[in-house]
């Protein structure tokens, strides 16, 4: 059974993001202030979020789909209502490993969990059918009426209704009789469907031996008459097998449906929680392949907005002068909030949803690295830089292909020369690869040569530099704007 592919993701697939990118953009103050008694839709989210996509035209399907369910937006309470009913027909499987039960009893649980799916699923074909959409995904969403399938498994089911008044009695159970020379001379075994029941001859106690209605007997003599019978077994077996291979289809495509609703149902929660905050966020305009990079106005940090409860200071930043971007300024100037407004924007433009942001276009990227400090380790296995150097390079094959990367403070943790020298070579190879780079830092050696620094970068790759505005009374502004790198900034600060 094919899975709905509402959310445009290859199953199986590995994430493209950091694993502590909702650590490192404070994604934790958005949970409190929108998903606080919501756990399941907010890990929904989250889990669908690493799954960014680096194909355009997937983004773009995906905004057509968010835009078809804002339209409707009662469609995903609706469709999780379905797929939560869906889930009380869970399959007693397990419960069966630990209970002998005859094939036809098998069966006959097996249908009073499938064809209550199957009448599920025909509600949802007909819930579909009751609005109209734009997004090729959901237009094209046409799925066959299983009332046939559910006569066809109905019909099985008569074949194989009993009259036992035990329903412990293994109704598919044969015994064998042999006479000399291992020749079968009689089998038993139940069936209520059987129309001619020849009685059993006790030859030993000279009388027949008088069964109920659910026991027949057929003479060895004909062996393919025998065969017959146990080919009756296995087909009921079969058939058992059948039924249940198609309860677990279905409930496995209301999972994956019940995915894709909880997702959409949060990313619609978000845009309320947006507009009762008065917050601003755009649709975002993407464009293929990363080459595009970046262009946004008024982008602001979301998580800083769920503290604040208002819209933060917003920035502007582009890519049309230089991928690699270089941010120093005045400690708790807004240098760390910038960087985490552009991440959190990416990762909602990748994934098909709104930016907060008045104006955002950019291009796919291949994944999302963010390298934010981290604690010491506890166990002291690694250093502090030995800790950003060990995550930087298991994260780095993120930018393949032309990534992201946000990196926060990275490499303050050794002497300045050597600081430099690490940032340098990390800057080069990920201009190497076509990747966009946002580094805020204070390491002032590295941010001063910038020309020996862009003769270094390869494929036409450029720096520039972004610093915090300073209005020079010592007030923060919390602006980024374009500007040569700062010099001593601690000195700056006291002033």
């Amino acid at each position: 059974m094919k899975m709905p592919d509402i959310l445009n993701i290859c199953e199986g697939g590995e994430p493209r993001v950091t694993g502590r990118i909702f650590d490192d953009l404070c994604f934790d103050n958005i949970r409190r202030a929108v998903f606080s008694d919501r756990a399941e839709l907010w890990d929904i989210f989250r889990e669908v979020l690493t799954h960014i996509s680096p194909d355009a035209a997937a983004v773009r399907e995906r905004q057509a789909v968010f835009a078809d369910l804002a339209s409707h937006p009662h469609l995903c309470d609706e469709i999780i209502s379905l797929c939560t009913r869906a889930g009380e027909h869970k399959s007693t499987a397990k419960i069966r490993v630990y209970k002998a039960v005859s094939p036809k009893q098998r069966l006959k649980e097996y249908l009073s969990e499938t064809v209550p799916l199957l009448g599920i699923l025909d509600e949802f074909k007909v819930l579909m059918k009751r609005y109209n959409f734009n997004s090729k995904t959901l237009r094209d969403y046409h799925i066959g009426s299983p009332a046939g399938l559910i006569a066809e498994i109905e019909k099985a089911g008569k074949i194989i209704d009993t009259k036992n008044k035990d329903d412990e009695v293994d109704c598919m159970k044969i015994d064998l009789a042999f006479g000399g020379g291992y020749k079968l001379r009689s089998a038993v075994f139940t069936d209520a469907e059987r129309v001619t029941v020849e009685p059993y001859y006790d030859r030993r106690e000279k009388k027949t031996v008088l069964l109920d209605e659910n026991f027949f007997t057929f003479s060895g003599s004909s062996m393919a008459q025998f065969i017959a019978d146990d080919i009756k077994k296995a087909a009921l077996q079969n058939i058992g097998s059948v039924i249940s291979q198609i309860g677990s289809g279905v409930l496995a495509y209301f999972r994956c449906l019940y995915r894709a609703a909880c997702f959409y149902k949060a990313a619609l929660m978000l845009r309320d929680w947006f507009d009762k905050n008065g917050l601003a966020y755009c649709m975002p305009v993407i464009a293929d392949g990363c080459e595009a990079g970046i262009e946004a106005r008024g982008i602001y940090d979301p998580g800083l907005a769920a503290i604040l409860g208002k819209m933060p200071e917003a920035n502007d930043i582009s890519c049309r002068e230089g991928r690699i971007i270089i941010v120093t300024g005045l400690n708790r100037g807004g240098k760390t909030t910038f960087l985490r407004s552009v991440g959190a924007a990416q990762l909602l433009a990748q994934s098909g949803l709104f930016v907060p942001a008045s104006e955002y276009r950019c291009g796919c990227f291949s994944g999302i690295l963010s390298h934010f400090p981290a604690e010491e380790d506890k166990n002291l296995d690694y250093g502090m830089l030995a800790e950003e150097l060990t995550r930087l390079r298991s994260d780095f094959p993120l930018l393949a292909g032309g990534g992201l990367a946000l990196l926060n403070e990275s490499f303050a943790t050794t002497t300045v020369r050597e600081g430099a020298e690490i940032a340098s070579d990390i800057l080069k190879a990920a201009a190497q690869s076509g990747s966009v780079v946002i580094f805020v830092t204070h390491l002032y050696e590295s941010t001063a040569r910038f020309e020996e620094l862009n003769l270094q970068l390869p494929r036409g790759s450029r720096a520039v530099s972004l610093v915090t505005e300073n209005p020079g009374d010592g007030k923060r502004t919390y602006r980024i704007m374009r500007g040569e790198p700062l010099g001593d900034i601690k000195v700056v600060d006291m002033f």
